[in-house]
């Protein structure tokens, strides 16, 4: 990973590739490359976007690619912090042919509110909406496991170590 900081902005990139990954019956090439920017300015806004690549090759020649982006808007004035934000993976290509109803999305919002450097109190809600699914790779009447969409509110606490 490489990071660049150019005033309140930092650029980002990075790679992580996977290699002998066991799935669907294959052994799986896994590469992934990423571009993003963040920004933190002194009225309490913040923000970051990154654009992600995919690409999977299986050992029987099948080849994967996929598109996924992610955004979000922080503001923090003492010790909250509001946020939304924006994730979606886009529909997959295998072998350079787009399977439609694949790609999924999430949109979330969250209130913190900062106990203490190790400690918040958060509410969060967030929807869900996964694409259908590919087929698997070693047989395609089989489809891909994905979760159904769904809703979901939950307040909590966290804490770091």
């Amino acid at each position: 990973a490489a990071h660049y900081k150019l005033g309140p902005l930092q650029l980002d990139a990075a790679y992580e590739g996977n290699r002998n990954i066991e799935s669907e019956g294959q052994t799986w090439e896994n590469n992934t490359y990423l571009v993003g920017v963040q920004g933190w300015f002194e009225n309490g806004i913040s923000f970051f976007a990154q654009y992600k690549y995919m690409e999977a090759d299986a050992s029987n020649g099948v080849n994967e690619k996929q598109d996924a982006m992610s955004a979000g808007l922080m503001y923090t004035t003492g010790d909250w912090q509001y946020k939304l934000g924006y994730a979606a993976n886009f529909d997959l290509e295998r072998d350079g042919k787009t399977i439609d109803n694949t790609a999924d999305d999430v949109l979330s919002a969250q209130i913190m509110y900062f106990v203490d450097p190790s400690a918040v109190l958060y509410a969060r809600a967030r929807t869900l909406d996964f694409g259908d699914g590919a087929s698997q790779v070693d047989d395609d009447t089989k489809a891909r496991w994905k979760s159904a969409d769904y809703d979901e509110f939950s307040v909590g606490v966290e804490y770091y170590f």
